[in-house]
């Protein structure tokens, strides 16, 4: 897969245009998710981004590329640090938006959300759940996203339904054994609060 395969047609009868994992498939370069960005941006579909970093090396060039065509981009806190330099998830934020991403949304872990948009900078925490294995919390967490963004969903919302389903990922052993259904996400975030502090 480079990229090439997607043509405005196929992004046409797309409601969000989200690539994950981003860095790790070699033929992929950011030139050609440049082109597939920009026709999503004429058909009016929302980019989301998610990486990957599989070395350790200097992917800034890439990412700050991509960012202008970018509206979601949700990196955790290890991968930003490693993309721009910098230790603090709110500095790492700051430099992403500058690099000309619409929102940047930086996952924490335990520490919560660190989220900054043209309109709106806030940072939420997650919500307590038993924990037992962190794995695909943070694909869980793009899932819980992009459900609130299908539903028309406020900016802080899509967080709360991206927390919820971070959270409900990391409860059994496995990437999506203990996953909400739709259901059951929904339940859950009736019955919990997740409040979000102005940065």
């Amino acid at each position: 897969f480079n990229g090439t395969e997607i043509t405005p047609e196929l992004i046409a009868q797309s409601r969000i245009l989200y690539v994950g994992g981003y860095l790790l498939p070699p033929n992929l370069t950011s030139e050609n998710l440049i082109e597939v960005f920009k026709m999503a941006r004429e058909a009016n579909v929302p980019t989301v981004l998610d990486v990957v970093t599989p070395t350790q090396k200097d992917y800034w060039d890439d990412i700050k590329s991509l960012m202008p065509y970018t509206d979601y981009f949700m990196p955790n806190d290890d991968e930003a640090q490693l993309l721009t330099g910098l230790t603090d998830p709110l500095d790492q934020a700051r430099k992403l938006r500058d690099a000309g991403v619409e929102t940047i949304l930086i996952t924490c872990g335990n520490q919560g959300t660190v989220v900054l948009s043209e309109q709106e900078e806030f940072r939420t925490r997650c919500f307590q759940v038993p924990y037992i294995d962190g794995t695909g919390s943070g694909d869980a967490f793009v899932a819980g996203f992009m459900h609130g963004l299908l539903n028309e969903a406020s900016l802080l919302d899509c967080v709360v339904s991206g927390s919820a389903l971070g959270a409900s990922a990391v409860r059994a052993v496995g990437a999506t054994t203990s996953v909400f259904t739709a259901d059951e996400l929904n339940e859950f975030i009736s019955k919990q609060s997740l409040d979000a502090q102005p940065l």
